[in-house]
C-alpha cells in the first residue's frame, strides 16, 4: 500500500467514492480518524457525498470458494490482491459482471525424479527384496512411466 500523502489521499478518495464511511477509511488505510474525516470531507466538497454508504466491510473469505471481484478492483489494488493470493485466497475476476478469469495460488508441484535418475540410484544402492516388492505393489507398472 502506498504510504505517501498523495497515495493515501488517492486511496481515500477511491474508498469514499465507493461510499466508505470515515471509520472504514481509517481502518482500511491505517490512518487516524481525524485524517480520514478530513480527506472524506475534501472528497465530499469536490464530488458530493456518495449516494450509497458502506458501513461495514465484506467479511473475510469465510467459505472455501473464491472471492468475486471486478477487474477494476484488481487493477486498483493488484499488490493487495496478490498478497491475499499468496496467503492462499482465490479470486474470480469479472468484467461487466461476467466471470472472465480465475486468480489463485500456484499449486504445489510434485517433484519427481526422471526414470534414468531412479535407475542410477537403484544401480548404486539396490533395494532389499521386500522393499522392492512393496514398491511394485504400490506402483505396479507405473514405475516404467516415470
Amino acid at each position: 500500500m502506498e504510504k505517501s500523502a498523495s497515495g493515501i489521499k488517492r486511496r481515500a478518495f477511491q474508498l469514499r467514492e465507493k461510499g466508505f464511511t470515515y471509520a472504514l477509511i481509517e481502518k482500511q488505510l491505517g490512518i487516524p480518524y481525524a485524517e480520514a474525516k478530513k480527506l472524506g470531507h475534501e472528497y465530499d466538497a469536490r464530488h458530493g457525498k456518495p449516494r450509497k454508504v458502506v458501513r461495514t466491510l465484506a467479511p473475510e473469505s469465510t467459505g472455501s470458494g473464491p472471492i468475486t471481484i471486478p477487474v477494476r478492483e484488481l487493477r486498483n489494488d493488484s499488490a493487495g490482491i496478490l498478497r491475499q493470493v499468496e496467503a492462499g485466497r482465490s479470486f474470480l475476476i469479472t468484467v461487466a459482471g461476467r466471470e472472465v478469469a480465475a486468480l489463485g495460488p500456484v499449486a504445489a508441484r510434485g517433484r519427481f525424479a526422471s526414470k534414468s535418475a531412479l535407475e542410477a540410484i537403484l544401480r548404486e544402492a539396490p533395494l532389499d527384496d521386500q522393499f522392492m516388492r512393496d514398491i511394485n505393489d504400490v506402483l505396479g507398472e507405473r514405475i516404467d512411466q516415470l
